[in-house]
């Protein structure tokens, strides 16, 4: 099938931001490997290649999803759902998020995380110690879509599913996970399975709000209207962009969103290394910067 011609079922879901523009809507990891995991499910019973399926999501838009890289072997199936966050600032889209699913002697599924996909290390996330950080919902939505696939074709056996995430073992270096107790690679995160974007109004407006509470709650948090303008910020415009993606991740890591909070921690890191190599150029001698470069 043409990607570009495809229909996601995404096509009449927009945000508009202040510019009046439409920011298109996306889906998670998490909708990427129930998508896959139910496909691989279906050509492991049936034999036949599936190009591809339609997921309904907690949010209740049913999308459908292309498959691709598929590989069928006698008792295992892998195929894989590339990762689209619409309009979203999200440094996971365009990665492939991949099932493995193989047959079992016990008759039982089980769900474990593979290649890129993080390990919990410490205690205090979701995941018991150990496990794969695929999160509450992600983890329902991949269950349930590999026992329907079973039900419908009768199938009472034994079911090993693994999710494979090959390009988040780089991908995690630039995020916060580790810090997390989250090692190994990304986790497969969303709650409603779709992203929806955020506009740069909503998310000021976000901002004021949270900051606003903070300081009734006597955190002594200063709101962005009550800087002056003598207040000289170290990273100058057009640099000065890495503040915001700095609130921005401190606000999803408060209401347990990590995979925006990652995503905006990627932006900030980013953002960073650019005013290093800024500062370097506009403070530092030739010589000390080439030196730099080096280490």
């Amino acid at each position: 099938m043409d990607k570009k011609t495809h229909r996601t079922g995404l096509e009449g879901y927009y945000a508009v931001d202040e510019k009046n523009r439409k920011l298109r809507y996306g889906y998670t990891t998490g909708s990427c490997a129930a998508a896959a995991a139910q496909a691989a499910t279906r050509m492991l019973l049936t034999g036949e290649k599936v190009e591809e399926v339609a997921l309904q999501t907690p949010k209740g838009i049913l999308l459908h999803l292309l498959i691709e890289e598929i590989s069928m072997n006698e008792g295992r199936v892998r195929c894989a759902v590339q990762k689209d966050g619409g309009d979203d600032p999200d440094v996971t889209t365009g990665i492939y998020v991949y099932a493995n699913v193989s047959r079992r002697d016990a008759p039982q599924i089980t769900l474990d995380g593979g290649i890129g996909v993080g390990r919990v290390t410490r205690p205090g996330l979701w995941q018991a110690v150990g496990e794969a950080a695929i999160n509450k919902v992600p983890r329902q939505m991949i269950l349930e879509n590999v026992e329907q696939v079973c039900k419908e074709y009768h199938y009472t056996g034994g079911l090993d599913v693994q999710i494979e995430i090959p390009a988040g073992v780089e991908l995690a270096k630039k995020t916060f996970n580790p810090r997390l107790g989250i090692e190994g690679g990304i986790s497969v995160l969303g709650t409603s399975g779709i992203v929806i974007p955020m506009s740069e109004t909503a998310l000021v407006a976000s901002l004021r709000l949270e900051m606003k509470m903070l300081v009734e709650g006597g955190q002594g948090a200063v709101l962005p209207g009550e800087l002056t303008d003598a207040a000289e910020l170290l990273a100058p415009a057009p640099y000065d962009g890495l503040y915001r993606h700095y609130v921005e991740a401190q606000i999803h890591y408060a209401n347990g969103e990590l995979e925006r909070y990652n995503n905006a921690m990627a932006l900030w890191n980013n953002g960073l290394m650019t005013l290093r190599d800024y500062w370097c150029r506009e403070h530092l001698p030739r010589r000390q910067v080439q030196a730099l470069r080096l280490c």
